[in-house]
């Protein structure tokens, strides 16, 4: 334990610095989080299962619930003479709080409303469980917002359409988070449909 100084060269080129070594502390319990999907839409509600476990595998009943969906929103990181360095997202103002407590098996369901949300940038949402003894942990996800729970993508093969050229296309369909889709998609000028 303590604070150590490091340092590495390759060649010529070296660089240091310093490292804190504290004793690491087992968490006194875990919390899981479980949406009924992976992705928001505005004004849909959302349904988040939470669920708290002791480390010795006893279920953390009876503990406090705090939970904050909040859109995430775009700051510009300045250097010390204000010239622009980057952007990045953070947590804007809370959209949804809502408290609750977990039943005798350290679980709790919690629908949050989705109307504030707005399309263009992540949401985010932070649960934290707060046991009888004080114990706090907390657990925060970010998640998509979106317009539709269906993308459907043509791409071209070959990257482009050529005019008056017969082009093939790949039909392609997600769920907003990434995951592929099996749907059946009806394309205008085919007499029949497509199942991805």
């Amino acid at each position: 334990q303590g604070e150590y100084r490091l340092s590495a060269c390759v060649d010529a080129a070296c660089s240091e610095g310093t490292v804190t070594v504290e004793r690491y502390v087992l968490p006194r319990f875990g919390v899981e989080l479980s949406p009924e999907r992976s992705w928001l839409i505005p004004g849909q509600p959302v349904r988040v299962g939470v669920d708290a476990t002791y480390t010795f595998g006893e279920p953390v009943a009876g503990a406090r619930v705090h939970a904050t969906l909040a859109q995430l929103e775009e700051e510009y990181v300045r250097d010390e003479e204000g010239r622009y360095l980057e952007t990045q997202l953070v947590p804007g103002r809370p959209l949804v709080e809502l408290r609750a407590q977990t039943d005798a098996s350290g679980h709790v369901d919690l629908e949050l409303d989705t109307e504030e949300l707005e399309l263009g940038s992540p949401a985010t949402l932070e649960v934290e469980i707060t046991d009888g003894a004080g114990h706090a942990r907390s657990r925060t996800l970010s998640v998509p917002v979106t317009e539709a729970s269906l993308q459907v993508q043509l791409i071209p093969e070959g990257g482009r359409l050529v005019l008056g050229a017969p082009t093939p296309l790949w039909v392609v369909t997600t769920y907003p988070d990434g995951s592929p889709a099996q749907a059946t998609v009806h394309l205008t000028g085919l007499e029949r449909a497509v199942r991805t």
